[in-house]
């Protein structure tokens, strides 16, 4: 099963590499919730969701597949990735404190379930943890390094 042991390394460097990159911008180690909750709790409802109830199918691909790379005919559904999306509201919402800005807040609660479900979405089947894991450390870099912390919206 090399689609297994290959997923499972480059989750774990994912994580590894986000702990370090909050560990030099002295965030909170909380932000490892978002892939966390996303690949957990969304990730991992999406596929029995989507069997379930999914009506609006779409195609993917698998990183392995019969001993090939890149092969294979698979589908995802809207309703799956509706549990992805969601999960990601929840990641947000639960370190509503840890934003520092409420600026902040609105743009990953905009942001994050955006970019998580497109990251499940594109990714190959059987193998989106990496990607999850990557696209959530730089949805957390590029919050804290792109929105200033000085910015408001208006009428807030």
């Amino acid at each position: 099963m090399p689609w297994l042991v290959s997923q499972s390394i480059a989750g774990f460097v994912s994580l590894c590499l986000m702990m370090y990159s909050l560990n030099i911008k002295e965030l909170s180690i909380n932000f490892l919730l978002i892939p966390l909750i996303v690949n957990g709790i969304g990730d991992g409802l999406a596929e029995p969701i989507g069997i379930r109830f999914g009506k609006y199918r779409y195609k993917a691909r698998a990183l392995w597949y019969e001993g090939r790379l890149c092969s294979g005919a698979f589908h995802r559904t809207l309703e799956g990735s509706a549990c992805v999306f969601f999960s990601g509201v929840l990641s947000v919402s639960v370190l509503y404190n840890e934003w520092q800005t409420k600026t902040r807040f609105l743009v990953a609660l905009f942001s994050v379930p955006i970019g998580m479900t497109a990251a499940e979405a594109f990714a190959p089947h059987t193998w989106d943890t990496p990607f999850l894991f990557l696209v959530g450390a730089a949805l957390v870099w590029f919050l804290f390094d792109c929105v200033p912390d000085n910015f408001n919206f208006p009428y807030m």
